[in-house]
């Protein structure tokens, strides 16, 4: 079930309102960056307040743009584009964020209370070259993060496999699940924001936003 922020809110008025709005919380957060008329793309959510975040994205974004960010709970943000400055952008959010209510849903609920880092999975249509137990063979991609892969390959769970994607560099990885001929590829090293936010923004994704 996807969780929304509340689509109403009451505001508190005056004095705390101001407070409240320029309270920041940094962060370093991962989060899938949804603006009309583009592909779903990677950003990076570095600080937020209760009137709205700063993101590093790099997608072209345009002052009064209106984007959604949407993270990996599901839980979304919409606003507008307030400001640009290189690959950092501010969002002005349209609705009241209840920021400690937001970073307790991201947060690991096993007695720790730290944030999740859980990167967002985009579909794609691509085909990588895939090395396992000496053989190379090419096989289709499903879905991406900075940490993994879906593909269909005949594999075991515990497989060792080498995962070379047009675009992004070289990567070790293990087999993690497998069902139906499709497997769960966890990577030894995870692929830079940098890398992965580029490389979707590059490519002609067969099911974007997946």
């Amino acid at each position: 079930m996807m969780n929304m922020l509340p689509s109403s809110f009451e505001r508190p008025s005056s004095r705390h309102v101001r407070e409240r709005a320029h309270r920041t919380v940094s962060l370093y957060l991962l989060a899938r960056l949804c603006a009309t008329g583009t592909k779903d793309g990677l950003c990076r959510v570095r600080n937020m307040s209760a009137a709205g975040l700063m993101l590093e994205s790099e997608q072209a974004l345009a002052p009064e743009q209106v984007v959604t960010v949407e993270f990996r709970n599901g839980t979304r943000v919409t606003g507008r584009v307030a400001w640009t400055q290189g690959n950092r952008a501010g969002l002005h959010s349209h609705e009241w964020i209840d920021v400690a209510e937001l970073l307790t849903q991201l947060s690991d609920h096993a007695g720790r209370n730290v944030l999740v880092q859980r990167a967002p999975r985009f579909g794609c249509g691509c085909k990588a070259r895939v090395r396992m137990q000496g053989r190379s063979r090419t096989v289709p991609v499903g879905n991406i993060s900075i940490n993994g892969l879906q593909m269909e390959i005949p594999a075991q769970l515990g497989d060792i496999v080498n995962i070379d994607l047009p675009g992004l560099p070289e990567r070790a990885g293990r087999i993690r699940w497998c069902h139906d001929g499709q497997c769960g590829v966890m990577l030894m090293e995870p692929y830079s924001f940098i890398a992965m936010a580029r490389w979707l923004a590059s490519q002609d994704r067969s099911i974007p936003g997946q």
